[in-house]
């Protein structure tokens, strides 16, 4: 097996940041490859998935606008979620991701069915406080 070069190495490290960083601008890649290639160089171990920035994103927005409810019963839209996911990262100053990377992370922490759309279960949105 052929070993890698540095620049093949470089490379594989800008394309997990760039993973990591999905929708967050040049800014937040550059500054995550930096951390990771720091890492690599002191011999620490890399992240297992390039979903760092994704799911921290998910889960602040999760923190700030869902609530936990349970069961099967309530269960909110794909698109309405993500609607307001975006209308959150607006407020709040975030680049959002783009629609399938927003619903694999929201598919790793709830469940979810598909019908005519796709829906998940056992959440909803918190009400404002202006309603």
């Amino acid at each position: 097996m052929k070993a890698e070069t540095v620049v093949e190495s470089r490379m594989r490290v800008l394309k997990m940041a760039m993973r990591m960083c999905e929708g967050a601008g040049a800014e937040a890649v550059i500054a995550t490859y930096d951390a990771l290639w720091s890492r690599i160089s002191s011999g620490e171990a890399l992240p297992l998935n390039g979903n760092g920035h994704a799911d921290a994103l998910v889960d602040q927005f999760f923190t700030d606008c869902v609530e936990m409810v349970g069961g099967d019963r309530v269960k909110i839209q794909h698109n309405t979620l993500y609607t307001a996911f975006k209308e959150w990262c607006d407020a709040n100053g975030h680049e959002h991701l783009g629609m399938r990377r927003f619903g694999e992370a929201v598919s790793d922490r709830v469940s979810k069915f598909k019908s005519n759309y796709v829906f998940y279960t056992g959440i909803r949105l918190k009400e404002s406080p202006d309603a």
